[in-house]
């Protein structure tokens, strides 16, 4: 039996996404934490993002890591939400909250606080395996 080339295509579309997002997820990013309200107690950083995925659908945890003296600093773990439409991964923060954009290698977002104030730029790179 010959299957139809357009129908191998859109089964192919149909199932690359779920495998591209978790693929592309998972890992360690770095890059940049840029305050945005100043002055104020924010500091900016270079920072690291250990994301892994969970055993649900779409969840994913991540710890960032600040990097202080070439050495990394846990400043915590969330576990985050990934919305496959728009491909954005959000995690929800005591005080906060933030979202990013996945770019292929890059992600691009923002910490905002509570009250939806934009608190920090984001913008980490994923790591390349060596």
């Amino acid at each position: 039996m010959r299957m139809n080339p357009a129908l191998l295509i859109v089964a192919v579309l149909a199932t690359a996404p779920s495998q591209i997002a978790d693929d592309a997820l998972v890992g360690d990013w770095r890059g940049d934490s840029i305050c945005v309200v100043r002055p104020s107690a924010c500091v900016d950083e270079k920072a690291l993002y250990h994301v892994k995925k969970l055993g649900q659908p779409d969840r994913y945890s991540m710890q960032a890591d600040k990097i202080v003296n070439s050495e990394p600093v846990n400043m915590g773990t969330t576990d985050c939400v990934f919305a496959r439409e728009k491909q954005t991964l959000t995690c929800e923060l005591p005080k906060g909250a933030i979202h990013l954009a996945l770019r292929g290698t890059h992600l691009d977002g923002s910490m905002n606080l509570a009250d939806g104030t934009l608190w920090r730029n984001i913008s980490p790179v994923k790591d390349q395996p060596r």
